[in-house]
């Protein structure tokens, strides 16, 4: 294949990949990549194949894998710095793919003694993380799908569907889906004795007069208004409207907000704060 050729099928390629994610999409969702962002991923495999030196999807993958660095960065964020217990990811196609499975599901437990005793389970490909700040995702996700329906509204108050948070009259939800806006509450939510306490303190929620302009404060607050927005415009609870639109459409069966019993000993245990050296737990 002569060069101009790839240039033209790369170029085209990512036109169509570009064309692809803005066909039917609401305006808020429209070029959120753009056609240089397209070419910029996709220029790894340009640069593998300019030079018509073709090699199998397996060997494609291969080299393209290890150049990316993945598998050492991950290696760095878990076992030297410690920030997560493991990790299991999956890169290739639903034909060619493979998984790569680093640091332990489990590292200590109780025996009968109830003392704390090493206890190592290594990851599987089957095991179940803490979502944790990655539920931000289906909220938003949510959010984008009511807008898309005509229910709501980007640039209405937080008010207009949950008159709830008094406080927020001049926030809107793209504030909040942006992190445009700096939240504080009056009380720890957490320290709450009772879920009604808690909702009382988080309803009161206010703008952060603290803050300086220009910052984008990442907060878990913004998410936690706007799953009361979803409640209120869809008519369902939070976790039925997730399970009806997102989970369930996609057959995400191991997704959810509690860890059945049954699934319970293939989650992964947050302990690797627990390191046992020399037989002490430090």
């Amino acid at each position: 294949m002569a060069m101009m050729n790839i240039n033209e099928f790369f170029d085209e390629y990512a036109m169509r990949l570009y064309e692809n994610s803005n066909r039917d999409a609401a305006p808020e969702l429209k070029d959120l990549v753009s056609l240089e962002q397209y070419k910029a991923l996709l220029h790894p495999v340009y640069e593998l194949v300019k030079d018509g030196e073709f090699l199998s999807i397996d060997e494609a993958r291969h080299y393209l894998f290890a150049q990316s660095g993945l598998t050492e960065k991950a290696t760095k964020f878990i076992l030297q710095d410690k920030m997560a217990p493991g990790a299991v990811f999956t890169y290739g196609t639903p034909i060619y793919r493979e998984t790569v499975m680093l640091g332990n599901r489990q590292e200590v437990d109780y025996n009968d003694n109830h003392e704390l005793v090493p206890a190592v389970e290594p990851m599987s490909e089957n095991t179940i993380f803490d979502l944790a700040s990655v539920t931000k995702l289906f909220t938003s996700t949510s959010i984008y799908m009511l807008v898309q329906s005509g229910q709501l509204e980007l640039d209405q108050p937080i008010t207009k569907y949950a008159p709830q948070f008094k406080n927020l009259s001049n926030v809107t939800v793209r504030d909040l889906l942006t992190f445009q806006v700096p939240l504080r509450t009056n009380g720890r939510i957490e320290n709450a004795d009772n879920a009604k306490d808690a909702e009382s303190i988080l309803f009161d929620i206010e703008v952060n007069p603290d803050f300086k302009f220009g910052m984008r404060p990442y907060t878990d607050m913004g998410a936690m208004v706007l799953k009361y927005v979803i409640e209120a415009v869809s008519h369902q609870p939070y976790m039925e409207f997730l399970n009806e639109n997102i989970i369930d459409e996609l057959g995400m069966k191991d997704t959810g907000l509690m860890v059945p019993k049954l699934k319970l000993s293939r989650t992964v245990n947050n302990n690797f704060d627990y390191q046992i050296k020399n037989g002490e737990l430090v």
